[in-house]
């Protein structure tokens, strides 16, 4: 098979009692320039086909909400796996829903709303444009709460490490502050962000949105508004996030009371969290912390896997650098830094 990248060599081995959720982004079919997509975060359309494909011969794929019913009965035999992906991006309109109609595979999909119709690129894949699009041979990034540091960006091997870097720390400041630090570095990599947002970042229709949803195979989920790391934000501006997430897709064709909290680590979201999860009548939550789900499980803390493909050459050499063959009885972890 296809050859998964993980960087961490943390294994988990399948139990055919024990259900899998699968976490993925995005499917492309064109190549990329620089350092877009250097941490596999959108899978090779041949690679994706090829796990679909074993999937649907070797196990049960089932929506989200069919193995919370599931579980909420106490059945869960019978080597099921889920298909999910978080975001909205609009490759899986264009590459992966065909590849799942062609297969037979279904698929939830966890949208953040803010970008959906719009022009709008995640700030984390704005950081990976601005160093990748860069003629600035350096850039001080100045990080309240942290040292400065001086980024160089001389080679691609230079400019992954300043986007990895650049991300582990924005992910823990609060909107205002990340919002500030990252005009900074655009202005200092003197690059402006496109009006459009550019494949593989941009984000589906809505027209695109309902037209997968009236496919039986696809459901469709809250991922928040703007994609905000909750555990960052008071519970008021959390309620915000989720409600309105909730808001906006509650006419969509197949929506389900189903969430994905952003970034996913149990540090990412709190008690906060998880009270408006009940309040808001929402059935079940994934996050991103590893692992196989058991008939035990928070119903609204349901561990994943998230899956990339790396076959970046400046990426070999480190941590995340192992690679295991996707025949499910290994499957990668993937660090936070990488999504």
């Amino acid at each position: 098979m296809m050859p998964i990248t993980s960087n961490k060599a943390t294994n988990y081995r399948l139990n055919r009692e024990h259900p899998v959720i699968l976490a993925y982004h995005g499917v492309t079919d064109t190549p990329t320039n620089g350092i877009v997509n250097f941490a596999g975060k959108h899978i090779k359309a041949d690679v994706f086909r090829e796990q679909m494909a074993y999937i649907k011969a070797h196990h049960t794929p089932v929506l989200l909400s069919d193995l919370q019913d599931r579980l909420r009965s106490g059945k869960i035999q019978g080597n099921l796996i889920v298909v999910t992906f978080d975001d909205g991006y609009e490759n899986n309109f264009s590459v992966a829903w065909p590849i799942l109609q062609e297969l037979g595979v279904p698929a939830t999909f966890f949208l953040s709303t803010g970008f959906i119709g719009g022009q709008r690129m995640f700030w984390v894949d704005q950081v990976e444009y601005i160093f990748n699009h860069t003629d600035v041979p350096s850039v001080q990034v100045d990080l309240p709460g942290h040292d400065n540091h001086c980024f160089e960006l001389r080679s691609q091997r230079d400019r992954i490490h300043a986007v990895i870097m650049t991300k582990r720390v924005l992910k823990r400041m609060s909107p205002d502050e990340r919002r500030s630090v990252l005009a900074d570095i655009r202005r200092q990599a003197a690059v402006d962000l496109p009006a459009d947002a550019p494949q593989p970042y941009a984000c589906m229709s809505w027209n695109q949105i309902n037209e997968m949803g009236a496919d039986p195979l696809i459901e469709f989920g809250g991922h928040t508004v703007n994609h905000e790391i909750l555990a960052n934000l008071t519970p008021e501006d959390q309620r915000d996030e989720v409600l309105g997430a909730h808001e906006a897709l509650k006419g969509v064709n197949s929506y389900r009371n189903l969430f994905a909290y952003p970034n996913g680590r149990s540090i990412d979201y709190n008690a906060a969290t998880l009270q408006l999860m009940h309040e808001l009548d929402y059935t079940c939550a994934t996050s991103a912390e590893p692992g196989f789900v058991d008939l035990d499980d928070d119903l609204y803390q349901l561990s994943r896997v998230i899956v990339r493909a790396n076959d970046n050459p400046h990426m070999r050499n480190t941590h995340a650098a192992h690679t295991f063959p996707f025949d499910m009885e290994r499957v990668p972890v993937i660090e936070e830094d990488q999504q």
